[in-house]
């Protein structure tokens, strides 16, 4: 993607010069698929590169339906088939293979924090979620990473809950507004810290009654926003540090000229929301905020020939945009970053921003000396943790494209 043009002769002369001494400290492990499983996903990764995740397989019945691209546009045809979904994990280790850990049955691990505690689905017994694969993680870029995940699978029997040790606990419904029903609304779990703090949002399925975004632990729900209301103004926390810090947009039933609603990204200061930037970053959402206050934010243009996304940082109160000049795109999405503040994306290809300047993670792996096979294709980074281990997928030649193999990037210490 690009941002701004006049900065990409530069950008790329300073990549160029990075990349000797950024691209060559990594080994590859890959992370298998469980024996007898239709799909899986590496969901999330912790400091020391513990990957977990969920994967499904058909426990009897017609299945043929429900493979490839039907699985995941036609549900409907799959209510016949019988599955089992299981948390999956996968140890931290180097070695150059990973086999999956099988965890609790019926549950889908979708983000854990260093500590174990785990956030995810319950999944009724018989039934399955829809298949998260990297190329939808930010879809829709007016809701966090995870709330794309919880959205997607609330209407194939998956309920949000939290898991800490071996015990599933299914999350209590946050506290409505005076005058609304449960109807008005859908519960979205869109951050988890290491404190084992969730973040939590009820979001309005209308223009009139408020969204609400929550605070979570130990049964106790705390509102984020206690500024007065807003007439017909939403307020939508995206992300959470581990300090409690919370950063997300506000979303306005006002119009633009391309017919989208207002969006503005803020951060909850004393309860307040305060505005990241004036007119120049509306339309952005902020996915992530590290423990330095570092926010990433994404941008999707809308309502124009050949759309195009757009992501940046924010940090002190500066935007600083990741310019994708050096790879010839129009498009980039920003899809996590570490305490380091670095951050991983993708565009026409998955690439590593690190002090403002663009890495391609397939340079990276080639100067590592690591190879995919012949004709895969890298999606998009899921994570990256405080070592700068990154966690992606390949699709292989030929392959089915929502059904990835997982992969992690070993930074070297």
């Amino acid at each position: 993607m690009k941002l701004h043009q006049r900065h990409a002769l530069t950008l790329a002369l300073a990549t160029c010069a990075l990349g000797a001494q950024a691209q060559s400290g990594y080994t590859l492990s890959t992370l298998s698929r469980p024996s007898g499983y239709l799909y899986y996903t590496a969901a999330t990764m912790d400091a020391n590169g513990l990957v977990r995740g969920h994967g499904t397989k058909n426990g009897g019945g017609f299945i043929s339906v429900c493979s490839g691209v039907l699985f995941d546009m036609l549900p409907g045809l799959c209510t016949g088939t019988s599955f089992k979904t299981n948390e999956l994990s996968w140890l931290g280790t180097s070695s150059a293979t990973q086999a999956a850990r099988l965890g609790n049955q019926n549950f889908a691990a979708v983000a854990a924090n260093d500590r174990g505690t785990i956030v995810g689905l319950t999944v009724a017994s018989g039934k399955s979620i829809a298949y998260w694969y990297p190329f939808n993680r930010e879809a829709d870029t007016t809701a966090s990473t995870w709330s794309v995940v919880w959205n997607s699978v609330l209407n194939r029997q998956g309920v949000p809950a939290i898991k800490r040790g071996t015990t599933v606990s299914t999350l209590p419904t946050p506290p409505l507004p005076d005058n609304t029903t449960p109807a008005n609304y859908r519960i979205t779990i869109d951050g988890l810290n290491n404190n084992d703090v969730v973040l939590v949002n009820l979001r309005s399925n209308n223009s009139v009654s408020p969204s609400v975004p929550y605070r979570y632990k130990d049964g106790a729900f705390t509102p984020v926003n206690t500024a007065p209301p807003e007439p017909e103004v939403h307020h939508i926390a995206t992300a959470i540090n581990d300090q409690g810090d919370v950063v997300g947009y506000s979303q306005s039933s006002q119009l633009t000229a391309t017919g989208n609603m207002v969006i503005s990204p803020v951060r909850w200061v004393n309860g307040v929301p305060e505005p990241l930037g004036g007119a120049e970053l509306r339309g952005y959402v902020p996915s992530a905020i590290n423990n330095n206050g570092q926010i990433i934010l994404n941008k999707s243009e809308t309502g124009t020939v050949g759309s195009a996304q757009y992501a940046g940082v924010w940090f002190n109160g500066r935007f600083t945009p990741i310019s994708m000049g050096i790879l010839g795109s129009r498009t980039a999405i920003a899809t996590a970053q570490n305490n380091r503040g670095e951050v991983v994306g993708c565009s026409d290809a998955p690439f590593l921003w690190r002090n403002g300047q663009v890495i391609r993670i397939a340079d990276m792996m080639n100067s590592s000396g690591l190879k995919l096979p012949a004709g895969a294709t890298l999606s998009c980074p899921s994570a990256i943790n405080d070592k700068g281990s990154i966690l992606l997928s390949y699709i292989p030649k030929g392959g089915d494209f929502t059904n990835p193999t997982a992969i992690r990037l070993n930074a070297k210490p």
